[in-house]
């Protein structure tokens, strides 16, 4: 039988969908890209706050964003997101860029892109799982 394990971000948590019971090495993949994509623009945001000659509060736009990101995507269901999980969280990431626009501390909008570029790496993979 096939069988599929996966680090995610060097956590040495270790990923092994049971197929037989309908887990699938998508899911896995889709858990992934999410942590991921959270992990880089958190560290997006650490560069930014160690930097704050050059970024001033730039960082804190981002930091605060990501903060409001995870806030919604985590947990992750065990097994990977499905399709109620995307109908949750896509219309909770709207919800933050609408917050961020109405926020005048971010005028550059920082925040809303950070917000948007999770956004973009979750809509591709809820369009894999509708």
């Amino acid at each position: 039988m096939f069988k599929w394990i996966g680090s995610l971000l060097g956590s040495g948590k270790k990923v092994e969908p049971d197929l037989a019971q309908g887990g699938s090495v998508f899911e896995s993949e889709a858990t992934k890209i999410i942590e991921a994509a959270l992990l880089r623009e958190h560290k997006d945001a650490q560069e930014k706050l160690a930097n704050p000659d050059y970024w001033r509060d730039v960082g804190t736009h981002v930091a605060r964003a990501v903060s409001e990101c995870e806030a919604v995507l985590l947990p992750i269901p065990e097994g990977g997101p499905d399709k109620a999980y995307y109908d949750r969280v896509l219309p909770a990431l709207n919800a933050i860029v609408q917050e961020f626009r109405e926020d005048d501390r971010d005028e550059d909008g920082y925040g809303v892109a950070t917000v948007h570029q999770i956004n973009r790496d979750l809509q591709g993979l809820a369009d894999k799982a509708d």
